[in-house]
């Protein structure tokens, strides 16, 4: 049965943001594409409860804790892929299969908010779909907790076509992944100013609205409004009412809520949590390197992955660019390696490189040999190899040079083959004639 993992945590010791041996086992196993839905919020605020809904699981899933203390730490992943099924996404841009990531709660007791920064930063690098779960209403204090978002433009940068690396939000927000505000325990009557029924999009859009004020907390708060609408051009809201509501629960069921079933919870709880899936499932979309970049897969993130937390370990902006052109350029090494293999070993297994085995290969035979070996170097360097950029081009060129240094070495060593075992027939046949020579 599928168990969360802990994916990057913080050494006890260095303080150093790591990433952990059972996840990069789990992770280098990955080979489809994939979509990565990352929830985030403050602790204490049913999160996992969240990512066991969507992990299809009850009771084993993801922790679920009913103290004041914060349940995960770092972040964790599901430790299986979920495959999207026939009605959810599919077709050009649709992963193969989907990532869950929980985060540890924000403003939890025992941690700082430069450690919250690091945690939800990396959320939001690695994430195609963002879920930010938090109680009740938006309101001012709701955006407070938000002001992350406000200082990642400052903790991100991204090289633009001119060379030069910055942040702001013009930048960065091509790369930002869906956001979904999923809210709890929502009592409202969704009503717009005019008293007309309001979708809960657009009461999110409404709250991003800039207040009236120039205290330095309001100019904060809009601040932070700003940058939620400027970063995540994607945007929506959910809202749950309180999963007890009318069911005649006793208080103490939010204690065990990951073990009560769906059934015994207030219906529309249970009809927001089936939307939230629609949505994620449905809508789900791979992580890619950029907008039109290459796809991930579950090795390509752990690469990703690996970048920013040495660029924050560091104590440098994570570049997105330079993290993207790292990964492009390992995968199109690791598949210039792979094509090379592929190359060397059929040309071992065509024409072993023992002088004394029997050599029945004409030159005709060989340079078909070689035309069907580097096809197969090519197709295997092409399934691995990322984007077809500079990195690809100049992999794949260095693959093809590669093939023809061994193709020259291969012809070389069957002409000296050739020339010893012609020298031993001749001498052979010396022999034979001699002997009959003699005996006549």
């Amino acid at each position: 049965m599928a168990a969360p993992v802990p994916f990057i945590q913080v050494d006890p010791v260095s303080s150093l943001l790591v990433i952990t041996d059972e996840a990069r086992a789990y992770l280098n196993q990955v080979e489809t594409t994939v979509g990565v839905v990352a929830v985030a919020g403050i602790y204490r605020t049913g999160k996992s409860f969240i990512l066991n809904q969507l992990a299809g699981t009850t009771g084993t899933g993801f922790g679920v804790g009913n103290s004041v203390q914060a349940k995960t730490k770092g972040i964790w992943i599901w430790g299986e892929p979920l495959r999207l099924g026939p009605n959810d996404a599919s077709g050009p841009g649709a992963p193969q299969e989907l990532l869950l990531l929980d985060t540890e709660g924000l403003q939890s007791i025992d941690q700082t908010e430069g450690h919250d920064a690091k945690i939800f930063s990396l959320a939001i690098l690695l994430a195609s779909a963002f879920v930010y779960n938090s109680k009740e209403a938006i309101n001012n204090a709701a955006i407070d907790q938000l002001s992350l978002v406000a200082q990642l433009t400052q903790r991100i940068v991204v090289r633009t076509e001119d060379g030069n690396d910055g942040g702001g939000a013009d930048r960065l927000a091509p790369f930002f992944p869906k956001f979904t505000w999923l809210l709890r325990d929502f009592s409202l009557e969704l009503v717009d100013v005019h008293g007309a029924a309001q979708s809960t999009d657009a009461y999110l859009e409404e709250c991003l609205h800039p207040s009236k004020g120039t205290s330095a907390a309001i100019q904060e708060q809009n601040a932070t409004r700003e940058a939620i609408r400027s970063l995540f051009k994607e945007r929506a809201c959910i809202a749950l009412p309180h999963p007890t509501l009318g069911t005649g629960l006793p208080p103490s069921a939010l204690r065990e809520l990951d073990k009560t079933p769906l059934s015994a919870l207030n219906a529309d709880f249970v009809s927001g949590v089936n939307l939230l899936k629609t949505r994620l499932f449905g809508g789900a979309r791979s992580k890619t390197l950029g907008v039109g970049g290459p796809a991930l897969t579950g090795r390509t993130l752990l690469q990703l992955a690996g970048m920013y937390c040495d660029a924050i370990n560091e104590g440098a902006l994570p570049n997105i660019s330079n993290a993207f052109t790292a990964v492009i350029v390992a995968e199109c090494n690791r598949a210039l390696e792979e094509g090379a293999r592929v190359y060397i070993e059929g040309v071992g297994a065509f024409a072993p490189a023992d002088t004394d085995a029997p050599l029945d290969v004409d030159s005709l035979h060989w340079h078909e040999e070689h035309a069907r070996l580097l096809e197969s170097a090519l197709r295997r360097f092409k399934s691995i190899a990322m984007g077809d950029g500079p990195a690809a081009a100049e992999a794949q060129a260095k693959l093809v040079a590669l093939c023809a240094a061994e193709r020259q070495k291969n012809e070389a060593l069957l002409r000296m083959r050739s020339e010893v075992l012609c020298e031993r027939l001749v001498t052979k046949l010396l022999d034979t004639f001699g002997q009959r020579a003699r005996e006549a």
